[in-house]
């Protein structure tokens, strides 16, 4: 039997980027983009999450029609990504496409910087709810173990998602912060003049 639960939680960053050129209005109704201002790039992040697995230790008694469980590893895998999309106006070869080209990346490597930051806190997060519950073996009786298993793979499964949300909004967050200031805005205003008409 298990005395304590191995979590295999595999988070990465997918380094391959898609890039897109779409039109300037579409842009502009995406998450990031400004309905005031022509939006001339945005980076879309996204993170698929495989649902986790619980590997069981398990021992019946017949005698007592009991079952005592613990879970021996629980494993899951998170990819974030990210796709661009640039302003299909912009004319590949202008300093402005270059620009917001350059300025989108940046937004990719705080993405990839924050996956790996982040990793160890949603792997904490699925351990919290997992350890203290059924990191040690319990008793049930027969019937009851299927309640059991079902409900640890429901607090698991939440618990990992919301990790998931909570880490990948700090990273957008951060990525805002640290891409998207006031001087960041005035250069991007002075190579891309005319684009932003």
């Amino acid at each position: 039997m298990a005395d304590k639960t191995k979590i295999s939680i595999d988070v990465s960053f997918d380094k391959k980027v898609k890039l897109s050129h779409v039109a300037s209005g579409k842009l502009q109704k995406e998450k990031d983009g400004l309905k005031t201002t022509k939006t001339l790039g945005v980076t879309k992040p996204s993170a698929a999450v495989e649902s986790p697995v619980l590997h069981w230790d398990e021992v019946t008694d017949p005698i007592n029609k009991t079952k005592t469980l613990a879970i021996k590893e629980v494993s899951a895998k998170v990819v974030y990504s990210t796709r661009v999309w640039i302003d299909k106006a912009i004319g590949k070869k202008h300093d402005c496409y270059k620009h917001v080209f350059e300025h989108e990346k940046r937004h990719v490597k705080v993405w990839q910087a924050g996956v790996k930051k982040y990793a160890k806190d949603i792997i904490k997060a699925v351990d919290a709810v997992t350890t203290p519950k059924l990191g040690k073996p319990v008793e049930v009786k027969d019937k009851a173990a299927a309640k059991v298993r079902e409900e640890a793979f429901k607090r698991i499964d939440k618990a990992l998602a919301d990790a998931v949300q909570k880490y990948g909004k700090k990273i957008g967050d951060e990525s805002k912060k640290k891409i998207d200031t006031s001087s960041e805005r005035k250069k991007t205003n002075a190579i891309c003049a005319d684009y932003l008409k």
